[in-house]
């Protein structure tokens, strides 16, 4: 009698690094406006949206409360020290994941580079 084993079935086991696009707007994270803001819940979202979630609350804010964002996944409410999403820290290990930022010349200077590396290579241009 021939034994059948079962067929492995193969799974997907989540990364240990976290997410490197916002879960609101879908875009990658970046060192500018799209950087990675935690809340207290320790979700993570990019500042747009949440400057955006901050300027347009689901409740009318309390004024005689301290200014607070809450969070678009589980509705936790983190405090805003400084008043914006800008004061809520950052998540170092998605900036660590994050590509580094590429040095760009402005136009002209490229432009200027591209005809003296040309002179250089064909003199008699």
């Amino acid at each position: 009698m021939s034994e059948t084993r079962p067929t492995p079935v193969q799974t997907e086991v989540p990364s240990e690094s976290p997410e490197v696009e916002c879960p609101v707007c879908y875009q990658e994270y970046d060192q500018s406006s799209k950087l990675p803001r935690m809340l207290e819940c320790l979700h993570v979202f990019c500042t747009e949206c949440l400057r955006k979630i901050q300027l347009t609350p689901l409740h009318p804010p309390d004024p005689n409360s301290a200014p607070s964002i809450s969070c678009p996944l589980c509705r936790h409410s983190t405090p805003l020290q400084s008043g914006d999403a800008y004061s809520l820290p950052c998540n170092s290990r998605i900036l660590a994941q994050l590509p580094p930022v590429a040095f760009r010349l402005p136009a002209s200077v490229s432009a200027r580079l591209a005809t003296v590396t040309q002179r250089l290579v064909c003199p008699e241009i």
